[in-house]
């Protein structure tokens, strides 16, 4: 499973890496322009609140169950608490998706207010097709 779990990382950074080569950012995606929440502050988490801030729209609030990481950047909760109302929430976890969205609409329940919840690896193939469609045309 280890293997596995890397080849899936590194799969999904490379994208990353191609679409930051070709001058195209995450924050490009039509979904992140307005009020956003980001699931997961490890690694990918981390690098993905730095984008969003370094684009002028920083996170309203980060979700996490780790309670030792810190970011002076943007407001931090756990599922325990009552989520704010975003337009999107997006899942930095590459691995796990599914039962954290599950819990993520549970926690929504009939509050959801229009909130769409996305993986970051959709962010990034959707970027990609885009781009891919860009130069077919």
């Amino acid at each position: 499973m280890d293997a596995e779990k890397y080849k899936g990382y590194f799969d999904m950074l490379s994208k990353w890496m191609y679409l930051r080569n070709t001058g195209c950012f995450l924050t490009d995606h039509k979904l992140l322009k307005n009020r956003i929440a980001v699931y997961g502050y490890g690694k990918i988490g981390q690098r993905f609140v730095e984008e969003l801030t370094l684009s002028g729209n920083p996170p309203q609030y980060i979700i996490d169950k780790g309670s030792s990481l810190v970011s002076l950047i943007s407001e931090r909760t756990t599922l325990a608490y009552e989520l704010k109302a975003v337009d999107v929430i997006v899942v930095t976890v590459v691995f796990d998706y599914i039962d954290i969205e599950k819990q993520l609409i549970q926690k929504l329940g009939n509050n959801t207010n229009g909130t769409r919840i996305v993986s970051i690896n959709s962010i990034i193939n959707d970027l990609l097709q885009e781009l891919t469609d860009e130069y077919l045309i």
